[in-house]
């Protein structure tokens, strides 16, 4: 089998929906030491991704990508240089936190850590996160992308001089995003806490920043060249959440989780088991909520 399809599982070994999944999880799930659970230390540990998860982070995703362009047309037409800056901090956490950061941990929330490749113990392995790293990871993202976008829309600017500005505000913005992006995801995983080291493939890390940064440049065009309607933001919300998930997603495919003894710390022993359904449900509202206070304006 390929390392996708071994990713994805065979669906007799999968809970079929998201409350058999919890379930599930915590009813065959190794708190203590792997040894103790049937696991060889240093063995391989096989990845699942609950394929209901998976379509939840997209739409986390896409709702934050979509809240984030309405909100940045509205900097086109903001004659108020305080509003812009409103603007643009609100629009960069909508796509910082809302969709790169919010996606990432609803994704994470989808992987299942099963399945030893030398000790065929199929016990579930729990994973904590770093407090600290979490916070700066969400952190990083918003600043990172409230810069992007200040840098492809400047405050005050009602347009472009000529295409050479465009273009090279648009790559500047991009990189930048893009560096954000993998960022925060790369921190998002080293955040990870368990009974657990992570190895990475090159190859497939090296594709996933490829796709940010591809992502972002693409992104970035059809916000500065497409008029600000409904459709336009839906087509636009869907291309980039398209990528940050296929980022996100073949980042996860470039790891490989190889199990320890001892419980692997990061900056500190302040962890923190995050529930991915709440997160989706607090970045869904929060774009609903940014979204109707931006059309108050």
């Amino acid at each position: 089998e390929g390392p996708l399809a071994a990713a994805w599982g065979k669906p007799s070994r999968r809970p079929p929906c998201l409350g058999m999944v919890l379930s599930s999880l915590h009813a065959n799930e190794c708190t203590k030491a792997p040894a103790a659970c049937g696991y060889v230390v240093g063995e391989e540990v096989g990845m699942s991704f609950d394929t209901g998860m998976v379509i939840l982070s997209i739409i986390v995703a896409m709702c934050g990508a979509f809240t984030s362009l309405t909100i940045t047309g509205y900097l086109r037409h903001c004659t108020s240089r305080t509003w812009s800056h409103i603007f643009t901090l609100a629009a960069g956490l909508c796509l910082g936190v809302n969709t790169v950061w919010s996606m990432h941990f609803v994704g994470m929330g989808a992987l299942v850590l099963y399945g030893g490749k030398v000790s065929g113990s199929q016990v579930h392995l729990r994973v904590r996160f770093d407090a600290f790293c979490t916070l700066m990871s969400g952190a990083a993202a918003w600043i990172i992308a409230t810069v992007g976008l200040n840098i492809a829309l400047p405050v005050g600017a009602k347009g472009y001089v000529n295409h050479r500005q465009m273009a090279r505000r648009l790559c500047m913005a991009a990189l930048l995003i893009a560096t954000g992006v993998c960022g925060m995801h790369y921190l998002g995983m080293v955040s990870q806490t368990g009974y657990f080291h992570i190895h990475y493939s090159p190859d497939l890390a090296f594709v996933s920043v490829v796709i940010a940064a591809v992502a972002s440049a693409v992104g970035l065009y059809l916000l500065l060249v497409l008029q600000h309607t409904l459709l336009s933001h839906f087509v636009s919300a869907v291309v980039i959440s398209a990528a940050v998930s296929g980022m996100h997603y073949t980042g996860m495919f470039a790891a490989s989780y190889h199990l320890r003894d001892d419980f692997q710390y990061v900056t500190g022993e302040v962890t923190w088991l995050i529930d991915e359904q709440v997160v989706a449900i607090c970045a869904l509202v929060f774009d609903l909520v940014m979204y109707h206070i931006c059309n108050f304006y």
